[in-house]
C-alpha cells in the first residue's frame, strides 16, 4: 500500500513539473533551475559554516574571558 501512495505521487509529480514545464518560457524556466539549484548548493554551505563556528562558540562559553586550560576543554561534535 505504502509504495502504491509512493509511486502515485511520484507520478502526479513528474505529471505536474511535465505541465508547468510546458507553459513556462525558456526564461522563466531557467530563473527556476537557477533558484532550485542555489538553495541546495546553499544547504551544505550553511551545515559547513555552522560547523565551524559551533567549536569557537562552545569554546567561548567554556573559556569566557579567562585564558583556559585545553586539556580541560571538551569540545563537542555537531555529529
Amino acid at each position: 500500500m505504502r509504495r502504491v501512495i509512493g509511486l502515485t505521487v511520484l507520478v502526479a509529480a513528474v505529471a505536474l513539473a511535465v505541465v508547468i514545464g510546458q507553459r513556462m518560457s525558456t526564461d522563466a524556466m531557467a530563473v527556476a533551475v537557477g533558484v532550485v539549484f542555489g538553495v541546495a548548493a546553499s544547504i551544505p554551505t550553511s551545515l559547513l559554516v555552522v560547523a565551524a563556528t559551533r567549536g569557537r562558540r562552545d569554546e567561548a562559553i567554556i573559556c569566557g574571558a579567562t585564558n583556559c586550560d585545553r586539556r580541560r576543554l571538551r569540545r563537542r561534535s555537531m555529529w
